[in-house]
């Protein structure tokens, strides 16, 4: 099966009814249109937890969110192994819009109780096949059994 991956629908930001404040982060970003994966995935991701393999690329996905959401004053936190755990459980002591973060650190700050997940309605795993390898799967599905029941995982 050949297909197109880079085919959209044409759609525009503006027609998903996003805050303004939201689509003036994304111009200023320099996106002009989204992306096929966008289309699909911005109708039922509007709130999340964000987990992702490396530090790396929690820092990125969370700079991005943090320019996308300038305006908005969401409060986004990035937490990952290898950095004061002192500093995180502090952190998550002000209210936190949006966690990015690796599974492992969101795990210990949950099973720590500082963390609570109780009312986290979406949850998205970036880089999902190696978050599923058999490294990441018992801290992802141990994260996973934290969540509200009607939660959505994508």
């Amino acid at each position: 099966m050949n297909f197109d991956v880079t085919a959209t629908k044409g759609n525009e930001f503006e027609d998903y009814f996003l805050k303004r404040e939201l689509l003036m982060g994304i111009y200023e970003k320099g996106f002009e249109r989204p992306s096929p994966i966008q289309e699909e995935s911005i109708p039922i991701a509007l709130t999340a937890v964000i987990i992702v393999p490396t530090r790396e690329l929690a820092l990125q996905t969370s700079q991005v969110r943090k320019d996308l959401g300038k305006h908005l004053k969401i409060q986004v936190m990035v937490t990952t192994g290898g950095t004061s755990l002192k500093d995180d459980i502090m952190r998550l002591y002000q209210p936190v819009h949006l966690l990015v973060g690796t599974p492992g650190r969101i795990l210990d700050l949950t099973k720590k109780g500082v963390c609570v997940l109780k009312d986290c309605s979406v949850f998205v795993m970036d880089e999902a096949d190696k978050l599923l390898s058999q490294e990441f799967q018992p801290s992802v599905e141990h994260l996973i059994s934290f969540l509200p029941q009607n939660r959505q995982i994508l």
